[in-house]
């Protein structure tokens, strides 16, 4: 609620200035339509019905929707997206890489798995005659329609089948037409992830089944290893289910139960700790950069070089000013010393710096707005990395061009689409955050929104932009749903 507040009053804008009537206007639209749908029986009832066919139908609209938005999209990106994906196709091609991509990868190892996966997806598309960009675009559409039957599932889980398509709908505005799904990274990959092992957990309540449950936890697991091979703080997810397992332990009354949800959590864990392993392996193998190539290059950069960035206060009186964002000069410094320790050494002193510099009511106010800069922008930061914003559309078909002047940020009505998305985003925080104050809680509750407070700390301290939001999506849908499903008068289903 206090990032709704902010983003309305005193906005933290993303790249460029929203327009902030439209958005105010299409945040009280999206919550009065939410209002009529409560009201409204005939589309509710058609879904009760039909689960699976709701389910199915909403699936495919957001497959169309995303696929002639992405399509209508297409850019000529660069920054670590356009690194992967040149790499992805060199070596499919069996090409080397040049001295400068490996110092990259040498720089930033931890786009090794992604690079591995985009490797794959040229290859499958190389098979049936599609270009590189083509695969990898309709692997982003891919991502999307899986996010939003995983969501969908969750709604039928939760005995809430009238929410099935209203909640697709919100995952094909939010992810689905943006200008990302066509410049892809490991935000969207990950984002599966995450839904998948939502649903997994969601149907860990329900499952009745002995083998069952532990096949799920198992499936859980596995999948969270992806996540966080891809996006490390979505261990912010793994955290949040061991904080739900000690709350199963605390709430629920049968002992048989407390013992299961025991078995389950090591038995996910196992999973977890030999998936990350064997996909880590697996991606160095598939691409030929292990570790012993490239320490052969250089050094990884240290992990508190993104904490040295996530302090750092540019003092900026721009209406566009960013909060502890990508920094070309911290790369460049950490770059320049050889010496591990002597990187660290200065990193550590620049952290130190960002935050005794300015004082004690400066240095809090910088973090709590840059908690609502990251988190406020409804579009996720897309096209705000490199010269995306600058770029001219490439559509697929030509018959796509008008639609690039709304899907394209160079396009002149992208400003009207981006606030249209702000409002929508601001009011769906808004509903969420009403209905977790209205919400019992549970178990499954408080893993998630203990996920959420992770990350959220997470973000706050750490290099961050609104694009990092993304991967969480499916946990902020997730919980929309059952806050919505465990108002204030039902009795805990799960204790």
């Amino acid at each position: 609620m206090f990032v709704v507040a902010v983003a309305l009053v005193a906005p933290r804008n993303s790249w460029f200035v929203f327009d902030r009537g439209l958005v105010l206007t299409t945040f009280i639209g999206v919550l009065l339509l939410g209002l009529l749908f409560q009201r409204g029986r005939t589309l509710a009832a058609w879904q009760a019905r039909r689960p699976l066919l709701a389910l199915c139908l909403g699936g495919a609209l957001v497959a169309v929707g995303t696929t002639t938005y992405a399509f209508s999209a297409v850019i000529s990106y660069g920054w670590d997206a356009g690194a992967v994906a040149n790499a992805a196709e060199t070596l499919s091609q069996d090409r080397h890489l040049s001295d400068h991509v490996l110092d990259y990868f040498a720089r930033f190892p931890n786009n090794v798995p992604l690079l591995a996966l985009e490797m794959l997806i040229v290859d499958l598309g190389h098979a049936v005659g599609f270009s590189p960009t083509m695969s990898l675009v309709l692997f982003q559409v891919f991502c999307v329609v899986v996010v939003s039957m995983c969501i969908g599932c969750i709604a039928s889980l939760l005995k809430e089948p009238e929410w099935i398509l209203p909640i697709q709908g919100i995952i094909l505005v939010l992810l689905g037409l943006t200008p990302m799904v066509a410049v892809p990274y490991s935000d969207l990959p990950a984002a599966v992830c995450v839904a998948a092992g939502v649903t997994a957990m969601a149907a860990l309540f329900r499952c009745r089944s002995g083998s069952g449950f532990y096949v799920l936890c198992s499936v859980g697991g596995c999948v969270l290893a992806f996540a966080v091979v891809l996006k490390v703080y979505t261990v912010a997810l793994v955290l949040g289910c061991g904080v739900g397992v000690v709350a199963a332990i605390i709430l629920v009354r049968s002992q048989r139960l407390r013992t299961r949800y025991l078995h389950g959590a090591v038995s996910a864990s196992a999973v977890f700790l030999l998936a990350f392993m064997a996909s880590s392996s697996v991606a160095e193998s598939y691409t030929g950069l292990d570790d012993r190539v490239l320490s052969e290059v250089r050094e990884p950069f240290p992990a508190v070089m993104w904490l040295a960035s996530g302090t750092y206060d540019t003092k900026d009186a721009s209406p566009v000013r960013r909060y502890g964002a990508y920094r070309q000069e911290m790369v460049d410094a950490t770059a320049a010393i050889d010496d591990q320790r002597e990187r660290r050494d200065m990193l550590w002193d620049r952290v130190e710096s960002n935050i005794t510099s300015q004082g004690f009511v400066a240095t809090a106010r910088f973090f709590v707005m840059k908690v609502a800069w990251t988190w406020a922008d409804g579009t996720f930061w897309a096209s705000g990395e490199g010269l995306d914003s600058r770029q001219k559309p490439q559509p697929v078909f030509n018959t796509l061009a008008p639609l690039s002047e709304v899907a394209v940020a160079s396009g002149s009505l992208y400003p009207v689409k981006a606030a249209v998305s702000q409002g929508f985003w601001l009011a769906v925080l808004a509903l969420l955050g009403y209905s977790l104050l209205r919400m019992r809680p549970g178990v499954l509750e408080t893993a998630l929104c203990t996920t959420l407070v992770v990350v959220g700390g997470y973000l706050m301290l750490f290099e961050a932009r609104p694009r990092y939001v993304v991967a969480m999506v499916p946990v902020i849908a997730a919980l929309l749903l059952v806050a919505r499903a465990r108002g204030p008068k039902e009795a805990d289903p799960w204790a």
